[in-house]
């Protein structure tokens, strides 16, 4: 695995909740980091695969057994 260092800047109360996690997890800082940013990418990732399908499948329309012209706009507004 290549590795990169990277510096950050978090206020100082930040730093010392986020060091009680990742001790109470029995894991470094560093991995703290390492697993939030992978559940975030994977949760990013996810989201824009559903939406990339969700887009496909309103692009192809869904033949709900309705012809075109078979209503009048006052039929599908009409109250009861």
């Amino acid at each position: 695995m290549n590795l990169q260092n990277v510096t950050l800047s978090i206020s100082k109360d930040i730093l010392h909740r986020a060091k009680i996690i990742a001790v109470k997890r029995n894991i470094s800082l560093s991995g703290l980091m390492k697993e939030y940013l992978e559940k975030l990418l994977a949760g990013e990732e996810g989201y824009q695969q559903v939406q990339e399908f969700c887009l496909q499948e309103m692009k192809k329309g869904y033949d709900i057994g309705v012809k075109p012209g078979s209503y009048t706009r006052g039929d599908l507004h009409e109250r009861g």
